[in-house]
Parts: structure tokens; sequence; C-alpha cells
């Protein structure tokens, strides 16, 4: 577990939030109109335990008939705005979110098929192909549903602060005190939550990569009927997955109980000295109300922030994993300027040609060879003396470490 967390944290860089926003950059004004919609549904969310507070000391005490109209005519209006801002928020967020989506995966993809061969040779297909389903839908709900939540509840919740300020600075003391416990618990949480992300997107790498492995080497299983060993193979790792699973799990349902536990007994504490200050005189019953109201509204922000902070670690988990990907860089690069042969002959010339898979772990050296238009060649030697790589140097799947290949006198690159 160390060495895995060794590892990501080397990966798991400061950069990757930056990494994300340039993602958004094209779409600044759609996202900027979503977060517009998320400002004024939060504001609409808010507004109802202030209307509570009036119907209870204006018209259930004072009996006030016409306040009791306009309240129910303005509930009505609040909701109907909070529905409309609410669809903005999700259709331009969502349309945000796919577009930023959409764009990773097809550099993802497009990364990919330029990478080297001598990475993907080193590779797991199956766990780069993991990168660019899965952890790319996890991704996908960072940048749509986790911004959607953190955005709203984070409006909501200072929102219902400065409600809670003007209804009763008494009491709203108290909720403070109760904050940074809250926000400790919290921290503590999300460091875990973004080494186990990590964790479990390794392992369901791993298990998407042994089964797209036995079912590509099918022949050969049956051939040697090792069925039974492939499969205890997959059980093993599907074991692994469940172990990291839960482990996460068990880290976010502490998390959700713990935070639900110090709010609630607030709440019990607030109600007690609230309860008396009416009795007393010192506040209504419409503010205790509404402040109750709102300290239920406050629980909602901090609940789903708690989810929240999952769902973050997560993301930036798998965005981490994505961008280990494409940090890899391509060591077969196109030139600026090709040169267009429009008249091949096909004459073939290795000029001393060193090539190596690993540093200077020679699988060539110091190789030549002309070959003649029409000459037919062959190479000869045990496995692994360089014989596939020696032909795959001719098309650029590969450039020599020294060297040079040449068709019709023209370097390759």
């Amino acid at each position: 577990m160390s060495r895995l967390t060794d590892k990501f944290l080397n990966v798991a860089s400061g950069n990757t939030y930056m990494r994300l926003v340039r993602y958004l950059r094209p779409y600044l004004g759609r996202l900027f109109a979503a977060i517009a919609c998320m400002t004024l549904s939060s504001i609409m969310a808010v507004l109802p335990p202030w209307l509570l507070k009036n119907i209870v000391d204006d018209v259930l005490i004072r009996k006030d008939l016409f306040m009791l109209n306009f309240l129910a005519l303005g509930i009505v209006l609040i909701y109907l705005c909070k529905a409309v801002f609410s669809y903005g928020q999700t259709y331009l967020m969502n349309w945000v979110g796919q577009k930023v989506i959409m764009d990773i995966r097809v550099q993802l993809y497009d990364h990919m098929q330029k990478m080297s061969f001598r990475y993907l040779y080193k590779s797991r297909i199956g766990d780069l192909i993991s990168r660019i389903t899965n952890d790319v839908m996890i991704l996908q709900n960072l940048v749509t549903n986790v911004i959607i939540d953190l955005v709203v509840q984070s409006i909501t919740f200072v929102a219902v602060i400065i409600f809670l300020l003007i209804l009763n600075w008494r009491l709203a003391v108290i909720t403070f005190v109760v904050l940074p416990i809250t926000a400790y618990v919290l921290n503590v949480a999300s460091k875990k939550l973004r080494v186990v992300g990590y964790e479990i997107q390794e392992e369901l790498g791993r298990v998407v990569a042994i089964a797209q492995e036995a079912l590509s080497a099918i022949r050969i299983v049956r051939s040697f009927a090792t069925e039974d060993e492939e499969l205890d193979k997959f059980k093993g790792q599907n074991k692994s997955n469940f172990r990291a699973l839960m482990h996460g799990m068990q880290i976010h349902a502490f998390l959700e109980g713990a935070v639900e536990v110090i709010l609630i007994g607030a709440l019990a504490l607030i109600l007690w000295i609230g309860g008396r200050d009416v009795v007393a005189g010192r506040a209504t019953p419409g503010e205790l109300i509404a402040f109750i109201g709102y300290l239920g509204l406050l629980v909602q922000p901090v609940r789903v922030l708690s989810k929240v902070v999952s769902g973050v670690q997560r993301g930036l988990a798998a965005a981490d994993r994505i961008f280990e990907v494409l940090n890899v860089s391509t060591e077969v690069r196109p030139p600026r300027s090709p040169a267009v042969l429009k008249d091949v002959k096909g004459m073939i010339d290795f000029e001393d040609i060193y090539f190596a898979y690993e540093d200077e772990n020679w699988i060539l050296r110091g190789i030549n060879l002309h070959i003649c238009p029409g000459e037919k060649v062959a190479i000869v030697g045990h496995t692994g003396a360089g014989k596939s790589t020696l032909v795959d140097l001719i098309p650029r799947f590969y450039d020599p470490n020294r060297g040079y290949v040449r068709i019709d006198g023209h370097d390759v690159r």
C-alpha cells in the first residue's frame, strides 16, 4: 500500500486542477451561464424558511390575511423560478461536462494511437482501455454532477449562514463552533479517499487487463487447458478490486455518519437554548422555527459536500491516471516538412544501427545492411535476437537509438 501511495503522490501533482480547467476554456460562456443558474437556484432554495417565519409571526399570531395571501403566492413563485434555474443549471453544466469529456476522450485515444510500440508492448492493453472507459466515466461524473453539487451546495451553505446570523447571532455562534469540527473530519477523510480512489482504479484496470489478455489468447488458453488457472487469476484480481472498493465505501460511510451525528447533536443543543429564548421573550416563535428550518437546510449542504469530497477525490484520481498516459511522450514524431518520395525504387540501407528497448541493453548493435530493390533477404536468429525489431525500423514503428535507416537514400525520419 505504501508503494502505491508513493506512486500516487508522485503522479497526483498540483497541476491536475489547472489541466482540467484548461479543458473548460472553450466553453466559458455556457459555464458562466450555468454558474449563474446555480446561484439563482440556490438563492430561491433558501428563501422558504424566511417566509415561514412571517407565516408564524404575522399570520398565525397577528391574524394578517393579506400577508397570508402574499406569502402563499410568494412560495409558488419562488419554486417556479427555482425549477427554471434548476433546469438551466442541469442542462448547461451537463452540456459543458459532456463536451469536456468528449475532448479528453478524443485526445486520449489520439495519443494512444501515436504512442510508441516500446511503451504499448510494456503496458497492459486492458489497463489502457480501462483508462479511456472507466476513468473517463468517473471524470465525467466529476465535471458534471459533482461540480453542480459543489457550486450549488456551497452557495446554499453561505446563504444559510447569512440568514442564521440575521435571525439570531447567539445561536449562530454555536453553529459556527460545530463547523470546524466537521471541516476537520472532511479534511482527514478526503486525503484517504484520494489515495483509495487511485487504488480502486488501478485494481479495476488490472481486472480489465486480465480479461482482455485471456480472451485475446483464447486459442492458446484452450490448447493448453489453462481455463481454470485463468479463472483463478481473474477471481483473485476481482477479490483485490472488491477489497479496494469496500475500503473506499467504509471511509465514505464513516464520513457521512460522523458528519450527521455532529450536526444532529448541534441541532439538539440549539433547540434547547432557542426554546428558552422564546419562553423568556428574547425571540419570537417564528424566528426559532425559521432558525431550525435553516439548520435543516444546512444539514443538506454539509451531507452533500461530504459526498462531493468523495466524488472529487475519485475524479481527481481518475484524472491523474488519464494524465499519466497523456504525459508519456511520443517517441516517433512525424517531421514538420516531410519529403514525398514520388518514384520509390525500394533500396534500403541500415547504417550503424543501435537499438535498445531499455537503456544500453542493446537488441541491435552496429548493424550495417544494404538491400537492393527486388532483392530477397533472410534474417535468421534466435528468439529475441532482434529480427522483427530490425524490420520494424523501416516503417518507423521505432526510431534507432543511433544510426540511420534510409529508403532510396532518404532518412525515414
